[in-house]
């Protein structure tokens, strides 16, 4: 975190703050996977300030500020270098891919346990633009107050499911050789 608080002079002050941060944890949702996916949170925060005072009964507060906020919930493989989309290349429907959705895919075979990643990513990117102005005047025995604020919110939302692909084998075209395809030696 930076702050800085400034005097430019008797009737001006600045005031400016900068904050930011990086996290990840790993999420857990089987007790036979090491880890699930990854939380991941970047958030940032800016802020600058002026109150300039004109005369004993006029002050003027002026302030603008950003904040954006960067979470994904990631797959395990996120990020890691461990690409096995990219090793299936040739499947049709497989995405391209990137670093944020690197992983296994969802394999499922009748009877037993799926493994792979099923779900994700979800990625959220939310940016908040904000500027205020206050004017305060003093006349006699009355006090006055007046300004505005305007605001601009961005929430951009990235998610699907089964982004590298899902595969499942149920045995209804190989169980039962009588169910052969014609043409094709049971």
């Amino acid at each position: 975190m930076l702050r800085i608080d400034y005097n430019q002079s008797t009737n001006s002050t600045w005031f400016g703050r900068a904050a930011w941060d990086s996290e990840a944890a790993v999420t857990v949702s089987s007790p036979i996977k090491e880890g699930n996916g990854t939380l991941a949170s970047h958030p940032v925060q800016i802020e600058l300030s002026n109150v300039r005072t004109f005369s004993p009964t006029l002050v003027n507060d002026f302030r603008i500020g950003y904040n954006r906020l960067i979470n994904g919930v990631l797959q395990y493989n996120a990020y890691t270098g461990i690409n096995e989309v990219g090793a299936l290349g040739g499947i049709a429907g497989v995405a391209t891919p990137n670093p944020e959705i690197y992983g296994v895919p969802s394999m499922g075979v009748s009877g037993l346990t799926s493994w792979g990643d099923s779900d994700g990513p979800s990625l959220t990117f939310n940016n908040t633009f904000a500027f205020g102005d206050t004017v305060s005047k003093v006349h006699g025995k009355h006090s006055i107050r007046f300004g505005g604020d305007v605001r601009r919110d961005q929430f951009t939302t990235a998610t699907n499911s089964f982004l590298r692909g899902a595969f499942s084998f149920n045995g209804q075209y190989t169980s039962n050789p009588a169910l052969a395809a014609p043409g094709v030696p049971a």
